[in-house]
């Protein structure tokens, strides 16, 4: 019976450690994962110059892949709390064909962006608390932010501001820009509409010819890799954001430049 009884416990531990990772590259698995498939892309696609605003990339392809393993891990260890909570879902089949669509992309194809967030992934990290829930973290929310009145401990989920609404200290909601001037959110301009800056164009480009007006214009070429990812959500909500992935913000610009974050994107 005892015998028994042990053989039945292993099973369960078993089923329960296939049900939270199911199919695909497991949790502990994907930081290296990450690093195989990002950075012989980044060292193929990017040039060195583009590559030094991440200190996940190295300075060549076998550095990028230790310090990206390294940070990436830093990152998906921290959602375990989360995972726990039954806050946020990792899901190892989205994150496998994530890196399965970087290693078969082309160039043109991945450098649509500075980061992971919209380079084509879903998310990865799937967030799980409804507007009004408690939350400790952004990428636990399924819309919005964290807020948290206090700073400190634990806060809830509320939604992000949209058109009209203020953006003073907080970010406008994806499809929307703050405008600087009025601190009210705006929608983002369509191409060919004038603009002053990039923020403001839905592309993220605003551009024209030297000395005449500019509009929004196609995204430019980047390097998908010159900033880390936000768990495979679009900056981390819903995409890689290698994303999230908004694995969601660990790259840091170097020495006295500003860090960006991983939470949308492999969003």
């Amino acid at each position: 019976m005892k015998r028994h009884a042990t053989v039945a416990a292993a099973l369960l531990v078993l089923g329960c450690a296939k049900k939270d990772e199911g199919p695909g590259i497991s949790l502990e698995a994907a930081p290296q994962e990450i690093a195989r498939a990002v950075c012989p892309k980044a060292y193929t696609c990017c040039t060195p110059m583009q590559l030094m605003g991440n200190d996940l990339a190295g300075m060549d392809e076998g550095s990028c892949e230790s310090k990206t393993a390294e940070g990436f891990k830093k990152s998906l260890d921290g959602l375990k709390g989360s995972i726990k909570k039954e806050r946020v879902r990792y899901d190892g089949e989205k994150m496998a064909a994530c890196l399965a669509m970087i290693r078969s992309a082309s160039c043109e194809q991945l450098n649509r962006t500075n980061h992971f967030s919209g380079i084509g992934c879903d998310p990865y990290v799937i967030p799980l608390v409804a507007v009004g829930g408690p939350c400790n973290a952004d990428v636990e929310c399924i819309e919005g932010t964290c807020d948290k009145m206090g700073g400190t401990g634990e806060g809830t989920c509320k939604p992000l501001p949209r058109a009209g609404e203020s953006c003073a200290g907080i970010r406008c909601a994806k499809g929307f820009f703050c405008n600087g001037g009025t601190k009210l959110c705006e929608a983002e301009l369509p191409e060919k509409t004038m603009c002053v800056a990039g923020g403001e164009c839905g592309s993220g480009t605003c551009a024209g010819p030297d000395g005449g007006p500019a509009s929004c214009a196609p995204a430019s070429n980047q390097c998908f890799y010159a900033s880390a990812c936000s768990y495979g959500r679009a900056p981390l909500s819903g995409g890689l954001v290698l994303a999230a992935l908004a694995l969601l913000a660990l790259a840091a610009r170097r020495k006295s430049a500003p860090r960006h974050r991983l939470v949308s994107g492999l969003h």
